[in-house]
This record gives C-alpha cells, sequence and structure tokens, in this order.
C-alpha cells in the first residue's frame, strides 16, 4: 500500500481552456457570440493595422498578432489577467516605437 495507491480525485485539478469562442458561448446565445466575434475580430484587425503603421515591421507585427490570436485562444484559464497581459503587451509596444523613433532620428 504506497502512497500512490490512495490517490483519489480529489486530488487531482483539472482546467479546461474553452478559449474566446467557449466564454462568450456562456449565456447561451448565438447572437452574443457573434456580435462578440465580431468586435474581437475587428480589434485584432485594427491592432495590427496600427502596429504596422506605427512600427514599420512586418517580423514584429506578425510577433504581436500570433501572441494575441494565442491569448484569444487559451482565454478560459484566469480570463480576470488578461488585462496584465494587455498592458504588458501596450508597453512593451511603446517602449519599441520609442525607441525606433530615437534610433531613426540619431541616424539621420
Amino acid at each position: 500500500n504506497s502512497a500512490y495507491a490512495k490517490n483519489t480525485s480529489s486530488n487531482h485539478h483539472y482546467i479546461s481552456l474553452p478559449g474566446i469562442i467557449g466564454f462568450l458561448y456562456y449565456p447561451g446565445s448565438i447572437i452574443f457570440l457573434m456580435l462578440g466575434i465580431i468586435l474581437v475580430s475587428f480589434t485584432g484587425i485594427f491592432a495590427e493595422y496600427l502596429i504596422k503603421a506605427l512600427t514599420l515591421n512586418p517580423i514584429l507585427t506578425a510577433l504581436f498578432a500570433q501572441s494575441f490570436a494565442y491569448r484569444l485562444i487559451h482565454f478560459g484559464y484566469l480570463p480576470k489577467q488578461s488585462y496584465m497581459y494587455f498592458a504588458a503587451f501596450t508597453a512593451n509596444l511603446i517602449l519599441i516605437i520609442l525607441i525606433q523613433r530615437y534610433y531613426l532620428k540619431q541616424k539621420i
């Protein structure tokens, strides 16, 4: 009788990651789901356009877009902490823009 034989289901924690689609479908309304997905899509498109316009760097734009999409796919685990992720995302973007502007100003 080892300690491993006495495991019960109360010792295990399972996490389900529904993503943004599952999260928006919690109210059970298809209209709410579609409006939420449209809003999230336009927000992502606008953010991608803004990043590309401000940085002129397609690789950085792709990296931030992939990171944003990854966060939306894995949205179900601790969704309240998404604001910290997006705040760090915005702070890094502002820092990159400032460094680029300073570097281009010094180069000219």
